[in-house]
């Protein structure tokens, strides 16, 4: 019942393919695996700990690619949960739960936590520790508490918040071990990612490789943007020359 109302499994949730990310996965990929397999041996000795930060711009693929990462490192995925199943938005004080119960209740040496949306939580909101019965004399006793809830995680966690780095606290972004900066998405970018989803949906008879090009300068939307747009489409099967329009 804990881990319905506080934190799930990504078990429903499809993952990319690890390619899907090119330089991402080139660049910080390998290093990321490293540290998450050192963690993993540090974790069944019971002294494990790793927190990782992706931030910056909204829509650019931090979220799967953090999934698809517990999945090449053949780990259990858990999401703290954003909302309940009436749809209502969990506050800053449920979602600290969640992290708390899932870093307490999950195997450490073969689980990863996702804390999506964690802008409110980094930067604190003036009041939402109360929960844990601290008395907030003011910002530095808050950022006190974020700073020991990250010193204190057992189970290693990516944090993701689309704040820039200058809006979190520096003694909270030190807790972290690895930070990577997501920058908006560039033309060869969104490029990349319709090829990608309209092969992930098998709309080619649909959508050819030469209309790509003018679909990503048109719409300048986010990764998360062009899958739902296609999987509409996949659902409302139009004709090849309705597409754009549908």
């Amino acid at each position: 019942a804990l881990e319905r109302r506080f934190y799930r499994k990504c078990e429903t949730v499809e993952s990319l393919p690890w390619e899907y990310y090119g330089t991402l996965a080139e660049k910080h990929g390998k290093l990321l695996k490293k540290m998450l397999a050192a963690n993993k041996i540090a974790a069944r000795k019971g002294n494990g700990r790793l927190n990782i930060l992706l931030y910056g711009a909204p829509g650019t693929g931090k979220t799967s690619f953090a999934r698809t990462l517990a999945r090449e490192m053949g780990l259990q995925a858990y999401e703290v949960m954003q909302g309940d199943d009436n749809g209502r938005n969990q506050n800053a004080e449920a979602r600290m739960v969640g992290i708390q119960l899932c870093n307490e209740q999950v195997d450490a040496a073969e689980s990863l936590m996702i804390v999506d949306e964690a802008d409110e939580l980094l930067r604190g909101n003036g009041g939402f520790f109360a929960i844990f019965g601290f008395d907030m004399g003011g910002k530095s006793t808050e950022k006190g508490v974020m700073n020991g809830i990250l010193d204190g995680m057992k189970v290693p966690a990516i944090w993701i918040c689309n704040a820039s780095a200058g809006r979190i606290d520096e003694s909270v972004r030190r807790r972290f071990d690895y930070s990577i900066c997501y920058e908006a998405l560039n033309m060869s970018q969104r490029e990349a990612i319709w090829r990608n989803a309209v092969a992930k949906y098998e709309l080619d008879d649909l959508i050819d490789g030469k209309s790509i090009p003018g679909l990503a300068a048109k719409y300048l939307v986010s990764a998360g943007g062009i899958s739902i747009v296609l999987e509409n489409i996949r659902k409302l099967n139009p004709g090849k020359e309705d597409v754009e329009t549908t």
